[in-house]
């Protein structure tokens, strides 16, 4: 977990910049690979379970992923994000102060939550699981959350320091051992649903444990402090704050449709448009991962070491982004059309009708990936709130789309309303930035 400054970006020749593009470009290549590896050893691990689960231990399972993926976000109160707000601001003796802040903060915050959780299991079980779990699972389930922080913590560090091997090593290592232990705790020992919880469990240990001796070895144990100051964790939790509404108001515009679909609609279309959504959950995976581990780091760095320049670099930054947009535009539309007539043949009949709704569906993450561009330049300068407001008024215009447009168009209202609030959530962000380049 070296925190180093890197080497500054002035103005370069173009063969130097354009080695840079491709040492970008090998990068999103490698995360993109190694992410669908990794999607490929969690279908491995679903088709593994799903022979040992009955339905309802397989929708009891679901909501407790849905739980573990949910609460970390308000347990960690926006700090990771906080820290990507800071790092490129800080030299390296200030990243390690702010990386021994966080965790602290987050230390002196979690812990009497998760104390608290503990001695409320019973009363989480009847709320959020309508006392379908056990007392055991939920406990199990509480410490991956608390533990989830540290293991995407560590990522994080690698993403902004630009440590693509060694990040994507990680991820294999963790997948790794989770396939191996679900292996023992389900097919061995008939564990079943805590079998697996405690295989992804073990991953995360695994991970913590090797990122806490890179911890120490970097920055040696004299230099941990719980808390620094009072000042420092006020900064960073009003800092980090309006990341954490601002993930539930996206998860609310990526996957609230579904929600209203079910209420307006009916359960088959919920399975149809689920299963041509998939489609955008691996678009998310091979595109829109990779580009904010490869591209934003490169971006914010650029930022920082041009400040006089940002403009400049800003217009850079907006060419870049029409022309991936262009581009995936191109390939999405290719692939489509000639990957048409073999999801005919393989996909069960019952999900053909899906195929209508996909490449709209990727059209409207073209924009969402349009905005990972266009949000650079507001994150970089901490317009956290900006971005906040934006994204609940994106939510807002998706709901209020998807209740008019559902019982008029059924599956297409939602497939509407995706595109449209992607749009608009791109295209508000660039005003947004137009007006500051026009104040500037």
């Amino acid at each position: 977990m070296d925190i180093k400054l890197h080497e500054p970006y002035f103005y370069m020749p173009t063969k130097t910049i354009i080695i840079k593009n491709i040492e970008i470009l090998k990068k999103f290549i490698f995360y993109s690979i190694g992410n669908f590896v990794l999607k490929s050893i969690t279908s491995s691990i679903m088709l593994i379970t799903i022979t040992f689960l009955t339905t309802e231990e397989y929708g009891l399972l679901s909501l407790l992923n849905n739980f573990i993926n949910i609460f970390p976000i308000i347990l960690n109160l926006g700090l990771r994000q906080a820290f990507g707000s800071e790092f490129y601001h800080l030299n390296s003796s200030g990243k390690i102060k702010m990386l021994n802040d966080i965790i602290g903060i987050y230390l002196f915050i979690s812990v009497p939550i998760l104390i608290i959780s503990f001695l409320n299991i019973t009363f989480i079980n009847q709320i959020i699981f309508v006392s379908k779990a056990n007392n055991y699972l939920i406990l199990i389930a509480l410490i991956s959350c608390f533990l989830n922080f540290f293991a995407e913590f560590y990522y994080q560090v690698l993403r902004y320091q630009c440590k693509t091997y060694s990040l994507t090593t990680a991820q294999f290592f963790v997948g790794g051992v989770t396939i191996l232990t679900t292996i023992l705790f389900v097919y061995f020992l008939k564990l079943k649903i805590s079998g697996i919880l405690l295989a992804n469990l073990s991953g995360l240990i695994a991970i913590i444990v090797y990122a806490f001796y890179r911890y120490i070895k970097v920055t040696g144990p004299e230099k941990f402090r719980i808390l620094h100051c009072k000042k420092n964790a006020i900064y960073y939790l009003k800092l980090g704050f309006p990341f954490v509404p601002n993930i539930l108001f996206a998860w609310i515009l990526s996957s609230g449709n579904r929600w209203f679909l079910v209420q307006l609609d009916t359960m088959q279309s919920v399975g149809i448009y689920s299963f041509a959504d998939n489609f955008c959950q691996f678009f998310n995976l091979i595109i829109l991962y990779p580009l904010s581990a490869s591209y934003v780091p490169h971006i914010f760095r650029k930022f920082a070491a041009n400040k006089e320049k940002i403009l400049e670099t800003n217009k850079s930054n907006l060419q870049n982004m029409y022309f991936a947009m262009g581009l995936v535009f191109v390939l999405i539309t290719l692939g489509y059309l000639c990957l048409k007539t073999i999801f005919i043949k393989f996909i069960p009949i019952n999900y053909h009708e899906s195929l209508k709704f996909i490449w709209f569906l990727l059209i409207g993450q073209i924009f969402l990936m349009g905005s990972y561009f266009a949000t650079a330049h507001l994150l970089f300068f901490k317009k956290n709130y900006i971005n906040l407001v934006l994204t609940i008024m994106a939510a807002i215009i998706s709901s209020i789309l998807n209740f008019v447009l559902i019982p008029i168009f059924g599956i297409w209202g939602c497939v509407i309303s995706s595109m449209i609030s992607y749009f608009l959530y791109w295209i508000s962000i660039l005003f947004y930035t137009s007006w500051l380049k026009f104040k500037a």
